[in-house]
């Protein structure tokens, strides 16, 4: 009769390395690196060169904005003013990523599902995340939806630290704007959304 064996485990001191079938190769570890959605050609980055640039240019003039507002927040129609000009620009930058994104493959598709944004998918992103006034919308982190908050506008007569986390709150609704708007170009040049509609 065979005599019964135990698996009793060991220690292991490393790995064995591992040989690909095809060709006698080693097997590299994964690496984990940034998640790159789609492959940086010349037309996509035109785009995302375009985007940082209304980007920029939009966090420049707003962080000028605010500090003449700060300047002279005590005169009698400064926090009208401030949240008329902050509107205004919003629907500049959405006028200017309209002219962008209307280049990129995909962009004025119909959508099959009806969104709140309309139905075209350019027409929905603007709505839901630059314009609109939904939850996520760069316009309501800013100016905030009326009777329910001011967003990050600084009320009248803020000073020192506390402008400087109205500051913050801008400038991150700002990045967080611009990054969605770098997200949704590659989500078009991969044709994500056509492939979820």
């Amino acid at each position: 009769m065979r005599e019964r064996r135990r698996f009793r485990p060991r220690t292991i001191d490393g790995l064995e390395s591992r040989l690909v079938l095809n060709g006698g190769g080693l097997i590299a570890p994964v690496a984990a690196g940034q998640l790159t959605i789609t492959a940086r050609t010349g037309a996509t980055q035109a785009v995302v060169d375009q985007v940082n640039l209304a980007f920029d240019s939009f966090k420049t003039d707003y962080l000028q904005a605010q500090g003449a507002y700060l300047a002279n927040s005590s005169a009698p129609n400064a926090p009208t003013a401030f949240n008329n000009y902050v509107t205004q620009r919003v629907e500049l930058l959405a006028a200017q990523l309209t002219r962008i994104f209307a280049h990129v493959p995909g962009s004025l598709d119909r959508l099959q599902t009806s969104t709140p944004g309309g139905p075209i998918v350019l027409q929905s992103f603007l709505r839901t995340r630059i314009n609109g006034f939904g939850r996520a919308s760069l316009l309501v982190s800013l100016v905030g939806r009326r009777g329910v908050g001011t967003g990050a506008l600084p009320p009248q007569g803020t000073t020192g630290t506390t402008a400087t986390l109205y500051t913050d709150q801008a400038i991150t609704a700002i990045e967080t704007a611009r990054a969605t708007s770098l997200n949704s170009v590659g989500f078009l040049y991969s044709r994500s959304f056509q492939k979820h509609r």
